[in-house]
């Protein structure tokens, strides 16, 4: 559910800059009745490069974690071990920050990647929209898995099954999901 409010919020920031801005990110949740322990992570960014960061608000709409000067944040979520997994499509890159704002972990030479999900393991699987790859990489960035020939993939998940689910993205009719097992067969 968070993936989904991140979405909506990066969408949001783009395309109606001039009416949702950071301050009234903050003040809708503020108004919000959220139970204690509840935060919004969010991925901002905005036309050519102006602002882009990625803030964790808690529920009182105060900031209580950003990094900041990234280059079009576009996937970014928060680790079970607290650090936080930001897919950097400007900079071709996925990086594991600690809540330091420490760089732990850095996946370089990726191809406009939009989204990476950490998988047990320690596996990070990322999709690469220009290079039509979608690949999970362990800890060291040695690929074990890959599925190729895909169109501009957007979004990945691994299913609890071990099957993945792609999102390919392009004005309709190319756009589809699919399910893929560990093989690449498409699942029907």
């Amino acid at each position: 559910m968070k993936k989904i409010i991140v979405i909506l919020c990066i969408i949001s920031l783009v395309l109606v800059p001039s009416t949702l801005s950071m301050e009234n990110i903050k003040n809708s949740i503020s108004s919000q009745n959220f139970d204690s322990c509840w935060t919004m992570l969010i991925s901002e960014f905005g036309i050519n490069g102006s602002t882009a960061n990625v803030t964790e608000f808690n529920r009182d709409g105060n900031i209580i974690w950003q990094i900041t000067d990234l280059s079009i944040p576009l996937d970014s979520e928060r680790l079970p071990n607290g650090n936080t997994l930001i897919t950097l499509h400007g900079e071709e890159k996925v990086i594991e920050y600690n809540k330091l704002g420490q760089k732990l972990w850095i996946e370089p030479g990726l191809a406009l990647p939009t989204d990476a999900e950490r998988l047990p393991g320690n596996h990070t699987l990322i999709s690469n929209f220009r290079n039509g790859l979608v690949l999970e990489v362990a800890e060291n960035g040695t690929t074990v898995w890959q599925m190729t020939d895909l169109h501009k993939p957007l979004d990945v998940e691994r299913l609890p099954n071990g099957n993945t689910l792609i999102a390919e993205g392009e004005i309709w009719p190319y756009g589809r999901v699919l399910e893929v097992d560990r093989d690449g067969n498409e699942v029907l």
